[in-house]
């Protein structure tokens, strides 16, 4: 009846987290340093240990994702560039060292 165009929910957030644990807490530490310069506000970044957290919250899958394809892809570039990191982090941000040998059958 009536019927409002507005809302009384609060707008949806959607929310993604990813972790990643490294060989040392040293590392895990460098990688971070490494990305905080870069880090938009909607991604948060915590270290325990050995073990890096992303959180990302925001308004859409499509912002959270876009996020993450851009965090995957800092995380390969410092962690290769520091000798750290293993092929599954670069499969998700690209093509694994497998991948450069020829094709999956």
């Amino acid at each position: 009846m009536g019927g409002s165009t507005t809302s009384a929910h609060p707008p949806r957030r959607v929310e993604a987290r990813l972790e990643r644990t490294y060989s040392t807490a040293r590392e895990a530490e460098e990688l971070r340093l490494a990305l905080e310069a870069d880090r938009p506000e909607h991604l948060a970044t915590e270290r325990s240990g050995p073990t890096l957290t992303f959180t990302v919250r925001a308004a859409s899958a499509t912002s959270v994702r876009a996020t993450l394809d851009d965090l995957l892809a800092a995380l390969a570039v410092a962690e290769r560039t520091r000798g750290i990191g293993s092929s599954a982090v670069r499969a998700v941000a690209g093509r694994t060292q497998e991948d450069r040998a020829g094709p999956v059958h």
